[in-house]
């Protein structure tokens, strides 16, 4: 089973594999490289009913706060892996709602709209790339272009990450995000570790800065001064933190939005819908949200209690993730799950999840996409797919693109 989740077969079209193992049952046990045996639930009942139990489900072994206990990180994994992995998203109550109130203020509506006119600009500098391929090769790769950098620059700077080492950060992220089994992982270790180091480095300028009395721009500086009911993060807590936001805060909004466009260029006429009425902008993205998916997974959790969960029978010390790709495919909850809609509503799609664990970073994501398709759809109306067509990764637990060569009719 786990070769299939990372096909490019899979990949092209997830419900293709989706499909029956939703017929089969509402979860579904499967084994997949570096986790192991886990289930997996393939319909919206279940995975909204299994992120929203924090009591049987859990994301650690016990109520120990140790990395050795998050669902999914293995004895052998390195020191690095482990502390990363101990952050907001594998916290369960008190410790979650305690990291997360840290970092709540700087992704609320509010403030995300007012990034907008900036987000704009950045989309506008970017897409002048393609506009250059196209006059010197006549093609562009959408990936490398526009959809890669476009959300890392909005990320950095929301963060206050320098200048100087921004592509530096880029080329890590490229480099550690391509794991998909056990050899991909042991080669990711390296730009993860680096990103981690540079990460420090960073954090500990900004803390000399401050306590110098400069003043500083960027979350990582609030962060550092931040204080929640006498409590502050710690240095390993301020890495895991920011390596997050960093990760989280591209790497799905990249997926998103190449995946968004080929979406929309297999689908001329809901394309030409965006073009014709782009007040509907807002419907388009929740659309693409659900039929899209990038993120197919949620992290794994931990049975708490061994009894029945829908059909299956459960057994304490399990793991189990919740399948928003195959949710938001359900014909149950979805007219027509395949067809592209961009009319669609209502469109209670999961890629967010809910519960205690929802997106943090969803307001920013739909700005960025929703920019980005008005941004390319004004500076290249008549795109289409180049002749090697979109050439999908290998990544477990996301849909990604390596490359989206793209023409001028």
């Amino acid at each position: 089973m786990k070769q299939q989740f990372t096909s490019q077969a899979f990949m092209q079209s997830p419900e293709t594999v989706f499909a029956p193992l939703r017929e089969q049952s509402a979860v579904v046990r499967i084994r997949l490289p570096i986790i192991g045996k886990v289930w997996l639930t393939t319909n919206a009942a279940a995975t909204s009913a299994m992120l929203k139990d924090n009591h049987r489900f859990t994301m650690r072994k016990s109520a120990k706060s140790n990395s050795s206990e998050v669902a999914g990180v293995q004895w052998w994994m390195p020191r690095t892996i482990q502390l990363l992995a101990t952050n907001m998203l594998t916290q369960d109550e008190p410790d979650h709602r305690r990291l997360r109130k840290l970092v709540d203020q700087a992704f609320q509506r509010r403030t995300i709209l007012a990034l907008e006119e900036r987000v704009q600009a950045i989309a506008e500098d970017l897409v002048t790339n393609i506009q250059k391929d196209f006059r010197s090769t006549g093609e562009s790769d959408l990936v490398g272009s526009f959809a890669r950098p476009f959300p890392m620059a909005i990320i950095c700077e929301l963060l206050g990450i320098p200048n100087a080492i921004r592509d530096e950060f880029a080329q890590q992220a490229v480099r550690m995000t391509k794991m998909s089994g056990i050899l991909s992982f042991l080669s990711a270790l390296l730009p993860i570790r680096k990103m981690r180091l540079m990460l420090s480095d960073v954090i500990q300028d900004t803390q000399s800065r401050i306590q110098k009395g400069e003043s500083v721009d960027g979350l990582i500086g609030d962060l550092v001064l931040v204080e929640a009911d006498g409590d502050r993060l710690n240095h390993d807590e301020l890495i895991a933190m920011v390596f997050l936001l960093l990760i989280a805060g591209h790497e799905t909004t990249t997926h998103l939005i190449s995946g968004s466009v080929v979406a929309l260029l297999e689908n001329p006429a809901q394309k030409q819908l965006l073009i014709d009425k782009p007040e509907r902008i807002d419907m388009a993205v929740e659309e693409l949200l659900r039929f899209v998916s990038p993120v197919q997974f949620s992290k794994p959790r931990h049975v708490r209690q061994s009894g029945k969960f829908h059909g299956v029978e459960l057994k304490q010390g399990d793991l189990i993730m919740a399948g928003l790709a195959s949710a938001n495919y359900d014909p149950t909850e979805f007219d027509s799950p395949t067809k592209l809609d961009l009319t669609r509503r209502p469109n209670p799609h999961l890629e967010f999840g809910t519960g205690i664990h929802f997106c943090l970073g969803f307001q920013l994501a739909r700005l960025e996409l929703k920019v980005a398709l008005r941004t390319l759809l004004t500076a290249a109306p008549q795109m289409c797919i180049g002749t090697d067509g979109a050439q999908w990764g290998q990544r477990m637990g996301l849909r990604v693109l390596d490359r989206l060569p793209i023409v001028e009719k």
